[in-house]
């Protein structure tokens, strides 16, 4: 009895990990595609390629293009 409740605490801790693994991953996917964003609104709007719409966006890459991504990245920190 007292085995196999060993090992169900077991098997729940290792889950618990797995799933911490995967959700860490994945925040590191979604930093990296939001970096990865930034990186081309910058590029698309230095070259007038596109607009930022976002008025609070604009108003920061008027400001300072690093203070645009700085922003960005935080943002998706936070998340």
């Amino acid at each position: 009895m007292h085995t196999d409740s060993l090992l169900r605490t077991k098997r729940r801790k290792q889950h618990s990990q797995r799933r911490l693994l995967k959700i860490s991953l994945l925040g590191y996917y979604l930093v990296f595609l939001n970096f990865f964003d930034g990186i081309l609104s910058y590029i698309g709007l230095k070259l007038d390629l596109i607009e930022e719409v976002n008025m609070i966006m604009n108003w920061l890459y008027d400001q300072n293009p690093i203070y645009f991504l700085i922003i960005k990245m935080l943002l998706s920190l936070l998340l």
